[in-house]
């Protein structure tokens, strides 16, 4: 019963939501978008938190003796590359734009989606989803696949965005497998999220204004 009910919240994650989730953005305010996005995450979470021990969800997979070291580099270095690529050119695409908070209630409930993206999503597309995908596959392949999932579940944020979440999510598996745990992935997640808040406050009038 349980086996069912993963199993389905990844094909929901991988087939509905993003789907969902792009017309929603279409059509929502920012406000509405930070909330449909928390509850959500937040339904999935405790889902999970309910029904794996907490032991898997949180650490990381034990790595095969025979890991390619220099490919994880290599994934890193990339990584890092295209975030750095795309901060410099300020190449956000109009989706993270209008995302981004402009009043000051949206900038209070946007620190609350970032956190709870920062947790929600860490234990959902690197303690669940790797382990998941990594029963019917090795675990290059669980860690790709859930990359991909994570991708897709930021497919609203345009081509640009859903490739650079993809890479991001190379790094913050990487980040899971370094320390042992969520907790690096979930810091650097977070952080990377509340990034917005940093734009200059000319950008974000008042409420009504």
């Amino acid at each position: 019963m349980i086996a069912w009910l993963h199993a389905a919240i990844v094909i929901f994650l991988i087939a509905v939501f993003p789907f969902v989730d792009r017309h929603f953005a279409k059509m929502a305010t920012r406000l509405q978008m930070y909330a449909a996005a928390m509850i959500v995450s937040w339904c999935v979470t405790i889902v999970l938190v309910a029904t794996i021990p907490f032991r898997q969800l949180w650490f990381a997979p034990p790595l095969p003796a025979h890991a390619p070291v220099w490919l994880i580099v290599e994934i890193v270095v990339v990584t890092l590359l295209i975030v750095l690529v795309s901060m410099k050119r300020g190449g956000q695409s109009r989706s993270i734009e209008l995302m981004a908070p402009r009043s000051r209630t949206e900038r209070i409930v946007f620190i609350f989606a970032a956190l709870s993206a920062g947790v929600c999503e860490e234990i959902i597309y690197r303690g669940f989803m790797i382990r998941f995908f990594e029963q019917w596959s090795g675990l290059t392949a669980a860690v790709v696949l859930a990359a991909v999932a994570f991708a897709l579940a930021h497919v609203y944020q345009g081509l640009q965005g859903a490739l650079l979440t993809f890479f991001l999510a190379l790094l913050f598996t990487f980040l899971f497998f370094l320390g042992g745990s969520l907790w690096l992935p979930m810091l650097f997640h977070a952080v990377g999220d509340l990034r917005l808040l940093a734009q200059p406050r000319a950008n974000f009038p008042r409420d009504g204004g």
